[in-house]
């Protein structure tokens, strides 16, 4: 009599999106994070846990949870965080814990992985609405906290640049953002404000390391009416525009190409508790050229074909709860956790206004209504 005891080679194991992305204080789920197999051992009998963590202040071993599906080969992460970093002023003290998770086959051979997870201070990230064009949607940033964020990465190179958005306000909150980019405040931010304090007098600025250059508008931007706002820098001119119109020029800063890492949409790197966009943002884009003035105002309107000559990065809020980009830098992100976005459909704002060509014949009087080019309340 002859006992053969088969061993096979150890499990297999690895990460789908290592992107994994939390708010302090709260459960999360999140489908699809391992992929996990084995030679001989069937992948529903297969074995997967949490064993371990980098920081049991932040996510303990046991707030953790594996999410097993039936024989699906595919499993998830179920995490609840503690609360410790809530706060108006802690923006930048979002830190990265890593979790070592374990697979164990029947032959009793294991492999683990470790999970990277980002857990952030806990905010509410915005609410998104539908225009009344019924083809646009925008998300609306109405109290203290609301914010996008957007993945680290190089999203500016040390050359020409633009930066733009639609942008509806319904009031002047002080310094209040459209886009800051950076690693804090000041570190190697690109911003464009939607106000200088409370002027309602937007602002575009460049900061290398500590030291910024900037240039401030001398209109205001209108309050409840959508307005195209754009900053472009190219040989270190810096030009800002409103609806497709000059309203400043100055020497500024190419940004330097630099990993950010706190990349934020209506709200301030400098994580001050007051400084919160009050109105909707839509189809924000950054660009490796500067445009110029015709083709500027020519794309304005939405949609914009992502292959488009210079795109690194856009979002125009239209698909559910995500922030979507077809760009290889950018790729596809939720709005922070398990879809942090507070949906609120059918809220309707005003549309975005859409390019219009009229035929007027000779010696005729042409009367037109603004609504139906500008779609303005």
């Amino acid at each position: 009599h002859v006992t053969v005891n088969r061993v096979g080679v150890a499990p297999t194991i690895g990460l789908n999106d290592p992107g994994v992305r939390v708010n302090d204080g709260e459960w999360f789920e999140f489908p699809n994070v391992v992929r996990i197999g084995d030679e001989y051992t069937p992948v529903q009998s297969l074995s997967l846990s949490v064993v371990g963590t980098s920081d049991s202040g932040l996510i303990p071993v046991g707030k953790t949870q594996v999410i097993r599906r039936g024989a699906d080969p595919l499993a998830g992460l179920r995490i609840r965080t503690q609360s410790r970093l809530s706060g108006a002023g802690a923006i930048g003290a979002a830190r990265t814990v890593n979790l070592t998770l374990m697979v164990t086959d029947g032959d009793n051979q294991s492999s683990d992985v470790s999970v990277p997870v980002l857990v952030t201070p806990r905010e509410r990230m915005g609410v998104r609405v539908a225009d009344s064009s019924g083809d646009s949607k925008g998300v609306s940033f109405e109290r203290v906290g609301d914010a996008v964020r957007v993945d680290p990465a190089p999203w500016f190179h040390d050359g020409p640049i633009t930066v733009e958005a639609w942008v509806y306000l319904r009031s002047y909150q002080n310094w209040s953002r459209v886009l800051d980019f950076g690693n804090g405040a000041p570190n190697d931010n690109v911003v464009l404000a939607a106000t200088v304090g409370t002027s309602g007098q937007p602002n575009f600025i460049v900061f290398r390391g500590g030291v910024g250059q900037g240039i401030t508008s001398s209109r205001q931007i209108p309050l409840r009416r959508w307005t195209h706002l754009a900053g472009t820098v190219r040989d270190n001119v810096g030009i800002l525009y409103m609806d497709g119109v000059e309203v400043a020029r100055g020497i500024m800063h190419n940004p330097r190409n630099v990993q950010r890492s706190i990349n934020l949409l209506g709200r301030s790197n400098w994580g001050d508790g007051n400084r919160y966009l009050d109105g909707v943002l839509d189809e924000v884009r950054i660009w490796s050229r500067a445009l110029n003035p015709s083709e500027l105002w020519d794309q304005a309107f939405p949609p914009l074909a992502t292959a488009s000559d210079g795109l690194v990065g856009y979002w125009t809020f239209d698909s559910g709860l995500r922030i979507e980009s077809n760009l290889s830098t950018s790729g596809s992100r939720g709005l922070g956790g398990n879809g942090r976005a507070e949906l609120a459909l059918p809220v309707r704002m005003p549309g975005i206004p859409r390019s219009v060509t009229f035929g007027i014949a000779e010696d005729r009087v042409f009367n037109f209504d603004r609504n139906i080019v500008w779609a303005l309340p």
